[in-house]
């Protein structure tokens, strides 16, 4: 409604099929095992890590309840590692 109030685009829908693989490289998994049973090629893996660490971030900056920060953050640096964070 908010959209449509001031003539936005619509966002598109969050993609549910990038959370396990998310997940699962939170938790510490391999890239190729993280990949394993999923559509998504390397490149969009890492690329769409990258939008969630910058989202996170956001949430962070925006809020002022410390304990939605602190997860922010701890997730920021379970997400930003190996290919993701280089």
């Amino acid at each position: 409604d908010v959209e449509s109030s001031f003539r936005l685009n619509y966002l598109r829908e969050a993609d549910a099929g990038f959370i396990w693989p998310t997940l699962k490289w939170a938790k510490g998994q391999p890239l190729n095992k993280v990949l394993r049973n999923s559509d998504l090629e390397p490149g969009d893996f890492v690329r769409w890590s990258k939008q969630v660490i910058d989202m996170l971030g956001q949430l962070a900056s925006a809020s002022d309840d410390m304990k939605l920060v602190a997860k922010c953050r701890e997730a920021k640096e379970l997400i930003s590692k190996g290919v993701v964070a280089w």
